[in-house]
């Protein structure tokens, strides 16, 4: 009996490998669209606390532009 559930321990194990290969190597050949990522913030631009938001709101722009203007084309905003 021992005997049998060893072998049927070791078919299980050599299964769940291969199938657990599978699923992670299937997302390499995934379809890759490029398509536009919306990035959000939600910052106080107006009223009293506008000296809080502006400046990461123009920190977020500037990063959008060197992004944009980088060798990488892969991972244009």
């Amino acid at each position: 009996m021992k005997r049998f559930n060893k072998k049927f321990s070791g078919i299980l194990a050599v299964t769940s490998i291969i199938l657990t290969s599978l699923v992670v190597l299937s997302f390499g050949y995934a379809k890759k669209e490029e398509k536009e990522i919306k990035i959000g913030a939600i910052l106080p631009l107006t009223g009293d606390a506008a000296q809080w938001g502006i400046p990461p709101h123009k920190g977020a722009e500037l990063a959008v532009q060197e992004i944009n203007q980088s060798k990488f084309w892969f991972i244009r905003i």
